[in-house]
Order: C-alpha cells, then sequence, then structure tokens
C-alpha cells in the first residue's frame, strides 16, 4: 500500500485495558507495523493498515503472558499476525472514524476506530480508544468466554506518532 506517513515505534503504542476479576489491568503489543496514507482533503483515497505480531503481548503478569499464546487465547502458533485495514476513512465531528476489518484468530469482523489527529513539532500523532468484545473473535475461549474472571470488553488505548513524507 502506498503510504505517505513514517510512523515513529518508539514514541507510539498499542495498548489495552481490560479486568481480571474485577481489577482493571493494563497491556500493550510492543510491536506492530503500520502503512498510513491520509490526506484530509481527500479521503476517499485515505486508508491504514496495520499488523501486530502477537508474540508481541505484554500484560505485566506471568500467568496471563504465559497463557495468551495458546489455543483458549490467542492461538498464536496458529495466527501468529493479528491485521487491521480500513476500508474507508471519514470525518466525524473534529475527529474521523476508520471504518475497516480486524482479522484476528482466524475472524475477520468489521471494525470502526474513532481517532483524533494533533500536529506537533512536526509530527502527526493520531489517539484512538475504542472497546471491543474480545470473544467475538473467539479470544478466550469457554470458560474464559465469559466475564466471570477476565472481562469481555476490552478497551484499545491507541497512539501513533508519524512524520508525514515530503
Amino acid at each position: 500500500m502506498k503510504t505517505n506517513y513514517d510512523v515513529i515505534y518508539s514514541e507510539s503504542r498499542l495498548g489495552f485495558t481490560a479486568e481480571q476479576e474485577g481489577a482493571p489491568f493494563e497491556g500493550e503489543f510492543t510491536e506492530f507495523t503500520a502503512a498510513i496514507f491520509f490526506d484530509p482533503a481527500v479521503l476517499e483515497t485515505a486508508r491504514v493498515r496495520v499488523d501486530v505480531p502477537l508474540a508481541s503481548f505484554s500484560a505485566g503478569n506471568a500467568d496471563r503472558e504465559s497463557s495468551a499464546p495458546g489455543k483458549a487465547w490467542f492461538d498464536m502458533k496458529s495466527f501468529p499476525v493479528a491485521k487491521f485495514e480500513s476500508d474507508a476513512i471519514r470525518a466525524d465531528g473534529a475527529g474521523y472514524i476508520a471504518d475497516g476489518k480486524l482479522s484476528l484468530k482466524g475472524k475477520t469482523l468489521p471494525l470502526s476506530l474513532p481517532f483524533s489527529l494533533q500536529e506537533m513539532d512536526g509530527k502527526t500523532e493520531m489517539r484512538s480508544t475504542t472497546v471491543l468484545d474480545r470473544t467475538q473473535w473467539g479470544v478466550g475461549e469457554a470458560p474464559w468466554d465469559t466475564d466471570q474472571y477476565i472481562s469481555r470488553a476490552v478497551s484499545l488505548d491507541i497512539t501513533v506518532v508519524a512524520q508525514k513524507r515530503s
């Protein structure tokens, strides 16, 4: 895909928040690649694709991290990479929404990511927060597919910092 931004990975973060037995915890995927083509004046050509190696899962807890690769959770052996690819990007008030599909654990489902942009110090910062139900993608199969142990709702907290190519 043609891109007009270079992501500054050291300043970017793909984070998430969930609950385990009622207590919130945070984590992140420490690696990803993104191809971004964005021009607010020509939104019909805007696209983004993000690939996330699931082995970069970090949740600050040895039990969660040792369970994540297994078949009940991410099944990383069979599905090592999650992908988000936009079909369209549209204006929404002061921000935007990237409508696309998230492919995770062998399932591809629609996902709309609201985001804001801020220009600062010659860089563009994109921020997005949205909540998804992990069980729609089969993440956390029985007996983990309820809210009893790990919340079904997972809040994605995404910050991507990039520089526009000249």
